[in-house]
């Protein structure tokens, strides 16, 4: 992993209707050293006379870094995405997702040596643009225009095609997630999935045989069959092609989805979506999502920056599909945990075999983005440590919270090999699982992006991903948590299946592109 200080998650949405400009978040954006605050200000909407316009925006982001100097080359970026309502249509109807023109010369961008710039189109002899083709150009990727470390700032006027005429004021929301580049193996080389040693292996690990402790090599996306150590048993996995192992590569977001970023996302559906979507959870470890309890509901969240638990498997597909990302698979989640080193059994995402520092347990200063963590060393969330600090109780942490200006290497930050955060703790993540990538199940053809929008019932709607009543037990599981919670901690090769659909105090998520 490269040295880096990367901090606390913080996605904004920025409204614009009839002339005025409103941040969505309340929490103030934080520019000091405990906080990455990626900002999105000084937004300009000019519709044409026609359908499309332009959206022009300031974006900042702190503590960014980039090296294609020394292989094998990683980066982070920020997915930028846009939302807009006719105004009259008023908070029941859903807001459409903005599609982004794929001629790059209709986009200008400031020419800063600290700059952002639109991802090129090919990364690691692959074309994978910034900027993907119809139907898929529901958004940009931005990175640093320069190898280093350090804070961007860009002024950015984007073409978005399908913008109603100006003759309809717009209510418009650009949204920005932080990411973080996973190489592919044709720079890094290949990987491991599974920790086995050939005598044990951790819960549910994958493996070569049936009943066996040897983790797995993964030197292309070919056709492979897998199986899964005796605690998990059954037959073989004889993965598809198709299906993603983790070699090409990857984006996966930097940080669990926050309280922050659910509570907008509630606010741009319509209001049967809402409901459906609607954890419901205010009080319940450390959850602090609400509505307004009168339709159409306002939902808020008191901490922007902690991690949104108390969700199930459809909460985080449809927010995927609502962000135009997609959720990982489970060999995705261990190359953007492990990376390209050999494997070892039972380590964290940190590289370790044990916590090796303590879980957090004590927190300093009002939890509004930043707080900091007293216990000396602490790098991990977990264990159901009851706060008496801060806002108390047992439940998630704001993400990012262990790296600090002091706190550069992987076993200080509790951070993974390519720099993501919180793999293995905070809350649990879902990730389609490899019984989903065998010929005849929903992912065996690959794993589509998400396109914006939702079904009416508030439901994802893309065929490729397992749907709401995934199949719970340990052998047929489309679905698997992975990497501990904030009452447990797991290791970076251990499975957790579903045992039900609902919602769970301890789980929440993240997914990629």
């Amino acid at each position: 992993m490269k040295t880096i200080n990367q901090m606390m998650k913080q996605t904004k949405g920025v409204a614009y209707c009839l002339g005025t400009v409103v941040l969505l978040l309340t929490a103030a954006i934080n520019n000091n050293s405990r906080g990455n605050a990626v900002a999105i200000s000084a937004l300009a909407v000019n519709q044409t006379g026609a359908t499309g316009g332009t959206i022009t925006f300031s974006i900042t982001w702190d503590n960014s870094w980039r090296d294609l100097v020394n292989p094998p080359y990683n980066w982070d970026a920020v997915w930028v995405f846009v939302k807009f309502r006719a105004c009259a249509s008023g908070p029941t109807v859903a807001f459409t997702h903005g599609t982004i023109n794929t001629t790059l010369a209709n986009h200008n961008f400031d020419v800063n040596t600290n700059g952002a710039q639109v991802e090129p189109t090919t990364r690691d002899g692959l074309t994978i643009p910034g900027i993907d083709a119809a139907t898929n150009n529901t958004g940009l990727m931005l990175r640093r225009t320069s190898d280093g470390i350090g804070t961007v700032t860009e002024q950015i006027t984007i073409t978005v095609d399908n913008l109603p005429d100006n003759t309809i004021p717009i209510d418009t929301r650009v949204f920005a997630a932080e990411m973080v580049y996973v190489t592919g193996g044709a720079v890094g080389g290949f990987h491991y999935v599974g920790d086995g040693s050939g005598a044990s292996s951790s819960t549910g690990s994958i493996t070569t045989g049936g009943g066996n402790n040897t983790a797995v090599t993964i030197p292309n996306e070919n056709a492979i069959t897998v199986y899964c150590n005796s605690v998990f048993g059954g037959p073989a996995r004889a993965l598809t092609a198709s299906f993603p192992k983790g070699y090409n590569p990857f984006y996966v977001m930097k940080y669990e989805i926050t309280q922050g970023q659910y509570t907008d996302f509630l606010n741009t559906l319509s209001s049967a979506q809402g409901v459906t979507r609607y954890p419901g959870s205010a009080g319940v470890n450390r959850h602090t999502i609400t509505n307004t309890g009168v339709a159409p509901q306002v939902y808020t969240c008191t901490r922007n920056d902690r991690a949104c638990n108390v969700l199930s498997w459809a909460d985080e597909s449809a927010y995927l599909d609502w962000a135009a990302l997609r959720p990982l698979t489970e060999m995705e989640y261990e190359k953007a945990g492990r990376g390209f080193l050999g494997k070892t059994l039972n380590e964290y995402a940190w590289a370790t075999i044990t916590p090796t520092y303590p879980a957090a347990a004590g927190i300093s200063g009002a939890e509004n983005g930043t707080e900091t963590i007293t216990t000396a060393n602490a790098n991990v969330c977990c264990n159901n440590v009851n706060f008496t600090s801060g806002d108390n109780g047992q439940g998630p942490l704001r993400v990012g919270i262990f790296a600090k200006a002091t706190t550069t290497t992987r076993l200080q930050t509790g951070a993974s090999y390519f720099g993501v955060m919180e793999m293995t703790g905070n809350v649990e993540e879902y990730y389609i699982g490899i019984y989903a990538g065998i010929a005849g199940q929903v992912s065996n053809a690959g794993v589509l992006l998400g396109d914006g929008s939702l079904t009416a019932a508030g439901e994802h709607n893309v065929a490729s991903w397992p749907a709401y009543n995934v199949t719970a037990g340990a052998v047929t599981a489309t679905v698997i948590r992975r990497g501990g919670a904030w009452n447990v901690i797991r290791y970076l090769s251990y499975r957790d299946y579903l045992s039900s659909v609902s919602r769970d105090a301890n789980s929440g998520g993240r997914g990629g592109r």
